[in-house]
């Protein structure tokens, strides 16, 4: 019986460790996993990969990390506006800025004058008399002018005429006649419009009387000429 359990272990076939059995495992091993070890230790130079090597549609949505982009990473008109935020704050007030340099007349100014009462008033004759003037600038001006006439007779009433003159226009402007009866005194008001071109003009409100009695201008004869910017027509 022993004899036989030998003769049975010495016909099955011995395990022995070949080279071609260390080969065959080691080529196995490295298709299987040496592959995914190689390419895990390969280092891409940086910037080696740009447009030309990628793919059509290669990178999509999985392939980049969330939060990871700018509005700046996307053209205009890509990304939806948002909604209006609300109004902010008001800032502080800036510093006040230089004074500028002065601007040109402007079209209003005025001019006056008044003769103070003399020892004697002004005594008219049938001609026109002289009883106030005013020089004025290049302009376009509103006169108003103010005398007070008074007759001397105790008898007779006469006709006083008053008006607005020129140096430059003869014409008088609101020539009008005022009737004063004996011993009467009134105001005689005057109004009228003058444009003085190039240099300047005097202005002057001269009077005369109708009847052969004696008149008097007293009471400060005064003009007053005011520049308007233009005369509406």
């Amino acid at each position: 019986m022993p004899r036989s359990r030998r003769h049975t272990a010495e016909s099955r076939p011995r395990r022995r460790l070949t080279y071609a059995n260390v080969l065959s495992t080691l080529c196995l091993f490295v298709l299987l996993g040496g592959g995914a070890y190689a390419a895990d230790k390969i280092s891409l130079p940086k910037h080696s990969v740009g447009p030309r090597q990628l793919q059509a549609n290669a990178v999509r949505s999985r392939q980049v990390k969330d939060g990871s982009l700018l509005a700046r990473d996307f053209k205009a008109g890509q990304l939806p506006a948002g909604a209006q935020g609300p109004e902010g704050r008001q800032g502080p007030r800036g510093a006040q800025g230089q004074t500028g340099p002065a601007g040109p007349i402007g079209p209003s100014e005025a001019f006056d004058v008044t003769l103070p009462k003399g020892p004697a008033d002004i005594a008219l004759s049938p001609a026109y008399t002289t009883v106030v003037e005013l020089p004025l600038p290049p302009g376009t001006y509103v006169l108003d002018a103010n005398v007070v006439a008074a007759n001397k007779s105790t008898t007779t009433g006469t006709y006083v005429r008053c008006a607005l003159f020129s140096d430059r226009d003869p014409v008088g402007v609101d020539n009008y006649p005022v009737y004063l009866a004996a011993g009467g005194m009134q105001a005689i008001p005057l109004q009228g419009v003058r444009v003085v071109e190039g240099s300047a003009s005097t202005q002057y409100v001269a009077c005369r009387k109708d009847a052969t009695v004696t008149v008097e201008i007293g009471e400060d004869p005064q003009i007053t000429a005011i520049r308007v910017g233009a005369l509406a027509r």
